[in-house]
Order: structure tokens, then sequence, then C-alpha cells
């Protein structure tokens, strides 16, 4: 997508809890894996408009959360981040990549089956 970047969240980045809470509701259980994972922003013009959380190692990177701000929706920018998330997984030479999301999640379902993914 034109106009979109995808950094890894510095120091200096607010956390985006609005985001990250769209794709979990619960703040306590987002702030467990956000302090143990790290955090990717996808910003247009400096506006933070997407995230993502990986958490992982060599063996398994799982992208644990990603959201993307309502009114930027079908834009392309959740393609981006998994993308981009798949890319930095690769870069950490994971054996394998998964994502997580509940099984009442028709949408997002539908989003990793459109790229690729199964369910297991």
């Amino acid at each position: 997508m034109e106009g979109i970047s995808i950094h890894k969240k510095l120091q200096s980045d607010k956390v985006p809890w609005d985001l990250l809470l769209l794709a979990d509701p619960s703040r306590e259980r987002v702030e467990s894996y956000a302090g143990s994972g790290e955090i990717f922003l996808a910003t247009i013009n400096t506006i933070v408009v997407g995230v993502y959380v990986l958490v992982g190692n060599s063996d398994v990177v799982e992208l644990i959360n990603i959201a993307v701000q309502e009114e930027h929706q079908g834009k392309g920018i959740g393609k981006a981040l998994l993308f981009d998330a798949i890319a930095r997984a690769k870069q950490m030479k994971a054996k394998r990549f998964e994502v997580g999301t509940g099984n009442t999640s028709g949408n997002q379902l539908a989003f990793y089956q459109k790229h690729g993914f199964r369910i297991v």
C-alpha cells in the first residue's frame, strides 16, 4: 500500500492501546504479551493506523495481535502488516510461523485463509 510505513516500535513511540484492544479486549492479556513480544506500527504521515505483535524465537514465531483502525480497514493495511510479520519471522530464521485467533473470529479466519494460512 502506498504511503504506509511499518517499523518496530521505538521507545519514544506510544503504545497504541486502542488498536491492540481492538484485536484483544483484555488489557491484562495484551500487557502480558506486548511486554514479552515486539510491537510493530504501521503509519501514514506519522499517524499510527495499524499494529501487530510478534512473540517467539527461531523455532516458532507467533503473530499474536494485529489490528487496523476501523476507518482504514479494507485498504490493504492488514495485508501489509501480515506480510511484514512473515518477512520478519523469516529474518529471525523461524522454523514455523503461527497465527492465534479465536475460532469465532470469522472475518479474521477468512483473512488468514485468503492469504494462504490453514486452520489446524
